[in-house]
């Protein structure tokens, strides 16, 4: 079950390994060592280190175990992975909907130095004194479940809506919507306290938008139709080319941009 998670299964199993060592440590007799390494790993552990690695993995995690799921209902995965599967599921679900009453019941104390300590990842870089910025971290998560399950309902032989050909017009609209909605709270929200963080928001999102625009042209809706028969037209590869290039100089240029962004940070 595991194995399609590749290294977010890796850093699972360690996060467990190093909790186990974390209570071997706890019982150490020799006290004057080990205390300093258990302190150590408590402020990594409990529970900044599992909240950033949930935040950063969740759109990942919840594609595995939500194919994993529906394969099992079709009777290719087995039972007990689906069950397993869908327990992982009622977490990630429930995951945005606790960070939302956490931060929020507890706006008030999120800059003292224990509550930071333990939970400061989940509000890193989050202008605090804003009510509607600690809704961040659910609406993102929100935003990806939202475009997992658009995703696995436009699919072939989705057990969601049973359709015999996959829908990508359709996945690329719900897509571009998805992203305007997300886009709208980023712009009147500005939830981060740096501003450069927020315009960073800004140009990953419209830059995915872009790239959403060019796979358009590798749908059926774009056909090209002779002016006189009015048949279809075999499509242009030197065009199709083109769009490819196009795709691939917008990735660079993500890519470009959060390298710079992380190297001005990082200085």
């Amino acid at each position: 079950m595991f194995d399609s998670l590749a290294i977010f299964a890796i850093v699972s199993a360690f996060i467990v390994l190093v909790i186990l060592i974390y209570f071997v440590i706890k019982r150490c007799p020799c006290r004057k060592i080990c205390t300093k390494l258990q302190e150590k790993l408590k402020n990594k552990l409990f529970w900044s280190g599992p909240i950033r690695y949930i935040t950063v993995s969740y759109l990942k995690l919840l594609n595995e175990f939500s194919n994993i799921f529906f394969l099992a209902l079709v009777a290719i995965k087995s039972q007990i992975d689906g069950i397993v599967a869908a327990i992982l599921i009622a977490f990630l679900v429930a995951w945005p909907i606790w960070t939302l009453f956490f931060l929020i019941g507890n706006r008030h104390r999120l800059n003292q130095k224990t509550v930071k300590q333990a939970y400061g990842s989940l509000y890193l870089a989050i202008d605090t004194k804003k009510l509607t910025a600690l809704t961040y971290n659910a609406v993102f998560a929100v935003r990806r479940f939202d475009i997992i399950m658009m995703n696995i309902f436009f699919t072939a032989g989705s057990p969601l809506s049973d359709f015999n050909r996959s829908w990508y017009m359709q996945k690329i609209l719900c897509f571009l919507c998805i992203q305007i909605g997300y886009l709208s709270f980023i712009h009147n929200v500005r939830p981060h306290t740096e501003s450069l963080f927020n315009t960073l928001e800004f140009v990953n999102e419209y830059a995915l938008m872009a790239l959403a625009y060019l796979m358009i042209n590798f749908t059926t809706i774009v056909a090209y139709r002779d002016p006189i028969t009015h048949e279809v037209v075999p499509r242009s590869e030197s065009f199709n080319t083109k769009v490819e290039y196009g795709a691939i100089g917008i990735i660079a240029f993500i890519v470009g941009v959060n390298f710079s962004v992380m190297v001005r940070i990082s200085v």
